[in-house]
């Protein structure tokens, strides 16, 4: 029979920002629709961030790992970004909250609207500088 390798895992988008790596997933979800928990990212997804994670603290040691998945939404003007929390992969081994923190991913919803307006301009380093405060207070939160 006819061999076919198998699909590589890819993220959707890797962000490096002076000594950090943001891993991005931002499939569609249609949670900005329902707004019903089986609308968002199922375990799967979680333990395929978490294994892109995993695959970026192995090749940059000592750079930090930061995991979100983006979810489409009309926010409005209220703020271009809001967290809907965080998920962990399951099974996965109890470390001191700074480390593997790519093990926690984030679900952020972004305005689509603003998105599309800031798209390729410098202000992913707003993304990223949100990304980094909410995932500093889970950190508090662990502890």
């Amino acid at each position: 029979g006819e061999t076919k390798s198998a699909n590589r895992l890819r993220p959707d988008t890797i962000m490096r920002i002076s000594e950090s790596i943001f891993v991005l997933d931002a499939k569609y979800y249609a949670y900005s629709t329902y707004r019903t928990v089986d609308t968002l990212p199922t375990a799967a997804d979680i333990n395929k961030q978490v294994t892109y994670g995993a695959y970026a603290a192995g090749r940059h040691p000592g750079t930090r790992i930061y995991n979100a998945f983006l979810l489409p939404d009309d926010l409005g003007q209220a703020a271009p970004f809001r967290c809907l929390g965080y998920a962990k992969m399951c099974g996965a081994e109890r470390h001191k909250p700074a480390d593997k923190e790519y093990e926690s991913v984030l679900g952020i919803l972004v305005d689509t609207k603003w998105l599309l307006t800031h798209i390729g301009r410098a202000d992913r380093n707003e993304l990223a500088a949100y990304i980094r405060e909410k995932r500093a207070e889970i950190h508090t939160a662990e502890l």
